[in-house]
């Protein structure tokens, strides 16, 4: 009956709005548990969030309703207040703030940390999301017209035995992923293999990052994945094989939440995608290389002033047609001046040097920038990352004060110092 429902929201938006597109609210985690002796959900809390649709986005703000059953679970808003309230248990509020003519972003408008009640009754019972258009409820443009919603729900399960769910990996957690082998410049296939253990409840891998100096050589990081126990997960992962400077490696980072990890754990894995077969094509090669943050290049100096660094971009791809690099570097943040920031067809094995101009920040302050390349080269952005402290240098030390020889006095000193040394000498020799 709730699928329905909702079906018919979407096609009443539909029918008023003709071709605009709305995004997707959904709840998550999809699944919870929580015990029936009363406590909250595992895992905890859960996140309202809107995704705008991937083309033809039209939506200015929007108001919901997330239905819940207060005779099993109570709700408390612990987060986006402003856009989530619970006057009445039972009911979650939803209104986005979105006080711009533009489009609703795509974020976590609030979360609710659901408990159950003691003992409610066993069993699963829905998170439902709701919108009646004669409420004035649902998805709407900048020109308060309806566009069309899509509502995931999500439940939790009441429970009288504890998760004991526990995640494991395959590869291992540590291991480093290696992606097959190939030509260079296309594209090889990876993936993580998550298995939810034990019998009661359901764990989860969020937050995936990839990070490290070949990041851009990877392809997007999983999205946010739900094991339940004796189920399993996957965590797809790709690569582009780089034509030259050999292989890319970075980091694949994500948070795993489950029985013995109910805070959340971080979870990583090295990630090495090798240099394939070479065919004629550019390479970026960079020294200082690109996209490290954690060794930003150093621009600290004299407050207010300003520090030159380089860097040596080189064409390490391999010759043949179509093999001369481009690049175009910009500045932001503390970077102020560039120079050699373009290259058009730059031959295999050739260099240009990039100089950067820091504005060094006032005395104590320390400030951040970064050069961003966009080049015909496979990986690209290549993002170079720079910080500044500013410090204030002592005054020089005043040169003390010389009397010149020239003076009055020091010309009747160097007389009487002569005519003494004379005198002594015409005694010395009488004296023989």
């Amino acid at each position: 009956m709730i699928l329905n429902k909702k079906l018919l929201v979407a096609a009443s938006l539909s029918a008023m709005c003709g071709s605009a597109f709305a995004g997707t609210l959904s709840v998550t985690p999809s699944t919870a548990t929580a015990l029936q002796a009363g406590g909250a959900t595992s895992p905890t809390p859960h996140s309202v969030v809107y995704t705008q649709a991937a083309s033809g986005e039209t939506t200015n703000n929007l108001q919901a309703r997330l239905v819940y059953d207060a005779t099993r679970l109570t709700g408390t808003v612990a987060t986006g207040t402003d856009a989530c309230q619970i006057n009445t248990q039972g009911t979650v509020v939803i209104l986005s703030v979105n006080n711009t003519s533009g489009l609703l972003p795509s974020g976590t408008l609030c979360t609710i940390a659901f408990s159950s009640v003691a003992g409610a009754t066993l069993g699963s019972t829905a998170l439902d999301i709701q919108a009646d258009p004669a409420l004035a409820e649902g998805c709407i443009d900048n020109a308060a017209n309806p566009v069309a919603c899509t509502f995931v729900d999500a439940a939790v399960e009441i429970i009288t035995a504890p998760p004991n769910v526990t995640l494991s990996y395959a590869p291992a957690a540590g291991s480093t992923i290696t992606f097959p082998s190939g030509t260079a410049l296309t594209t090889q296939n990876a993936s993580i293999t998550v298995t939810g253990g034990g019998t009661v409840g359901s764990g989860t891998v969020t937050n995936c990052g990839i990070t490290g100096a070949g990041a851009g050589s990877f392809g997007a990081a999983p999205a946010n994945i739900t094991v339940a126990a004796g189920a399993t997960g996957t965590l797809p992962l790709s690569c582009t094989l780089p034509n030259s400077g050999g292989a890319a490696t970075a980091t694949l980072t994500c948070t795993e939440t489950d029985s013995d990890s109910t805070g959340g754990v971080s979870r990583s894995w090295p990630l090495s995608c090798p240099q394939g077969t070479p065919v004629p094509g550019p390479g970026f090669g960079a020294s200082p290389a690109p996209n490290t943050p954690a060794t930003a290049i150093s621009c600290s100096g004299q407050a207010g002033t300003t520090v030159q660094r380089q860097i040596t971009i080189t064409n390490n791809g391999n010759a043949g047609a179509g093999s001369a690099l481009d690049f175009t570097c910009t500045g932001s943040g503390i970077i102020t001046g560039l120079t050699g920031a373009t290259a058009t067809g730059l031959a295999v094995g050739a260099s240009q040097t990039v100089t950067a101009t820091c504005t060094v920040p006032a005395d104590g302050v320390t400030s951040t920038g970064t050069v961003s390349c966009t080049s015909n080269a496979p990986g690209a952005p290549f993002v170079f990352n720079y910080t500044s402290t500013g410090s204030t240098f002592p005054p020089p030390v005043p040169r003390p004060a010389v009397v010149p020889a020239s003076s009055t006095w020091s010309q009747i000193a160097l007389i009487a110092l002569l005519a003494g040394l004379g005198l002594a000498f015409v005694g010395f020799r009488r004296g023989q």
